[in-house]
């Protein structure tokens, strides 16, 4: 099987820290998903299957700083001190760790795509080779994230109900409208926050990811989960779900 001696790896690293902890579990989760998303990306852009089983490799290790940010902040979202992606590079340069799971020739890449894929935009300067595979874990990512959208996320009680209140602000429209990231220090309210992941649509890389989207209609059903209250939030939900259909089937 592709990398599942890197997987044992990297099970042994994490079963350094509570995996029973709700948030570790969905972590570990994430990152088998973001494999198989980064599997499907390589091989649609027919990458060798030595670049592909790279990539693959990338996504296992893209979020292993979550970890330490789960044991010190006891939650792993960005608003906490740690930066996770950061942090991950940390983990893997540390007495060498990376080199349990590629070659040298492969680590320079590696820690490049592990300190952008978390990032609102990618660094400037990476190599061809760099850039193609941040790009790739960058989409991996953000499609299960979309996911955990539809599975995941706002199962505590009343979370929907307290959404569904809320107001959407016009920066958040006029940033879906002009097709770019929302981002997220600028969001005026809870539900602003929760539009962020609609505008990831705009940040996708490749014409797999936008196909992904499409197909498994990840913004309808996220939307779909609310019955928003207020007139305002209704037609400007409306809005934003026809902008991010225009968008997915012209592409």
């Amino acid at each position: 099987m592709e990398i599942e001696k890197e997987k044992k790896i990297f099970m042994k690293y994490v079963s350094k820290y509570d995996i029973e902890n709700a948030d570790s579990q969905r972590k570990i989760g994430h990152t088998m998903r973001v494999i198989e998303n980064s599997k499907k990306i390589a091989e649609s852009l027919n990458l060798s299957k030595e670049e592909q089983i790279l990539a693959m490799k990338i996504a296992l290790l893209h979020d292993i700083g979550r970890f330490e940010q789960i044991k010190v902040y006891n939650k792993c979202t960005n608003d906490v001190g740690m930066d996770h992606g950061d942090y991950g590079v940390e983990v893997l340069k540390k007495d060498d760790y990376i080199l349990e799971y590629v070659e040298k020739e492969d680590v320079q890449t590696v820690l490049k795509a592990v300190k952008n894929h978390n990032k609102f935009e990618i660094e400037k300067g990476l190599e061809s080779r760099e850039l193609l595979q941040t790009k790739i874990i960058k989409d991996a990512d953000k499609l299960d994230i979309l996911y955990q959208t539809n599975t995941i996320y706002w199962k505590k009680e009343g979370e929907i109900e307290r959404l569904e209140e809320e107001k959407i602000s016009e920066y958040v429209v006029n940033q879906i409208k002009n097709q770019k990231l929302i981002n997220r220090k600028l969001c005026e309210t809870e539900l602003d926050e929760k539009m962020v992941y609609i505008g990831f649509i705009f940040d996708l890389n490749f014409k797999k990811s936008i196909e992904i989207v499409k197909e498994e209609k990840y913004i309808e059903k996220m939307l779909a989960r609310f019955e928003f209250k207020n007139e305002e939030t209704k037609e400007r939900v409306k809005k934003i779900k026809r902008l991010a259909e225009e968008f997915l089937n012209k592409g």
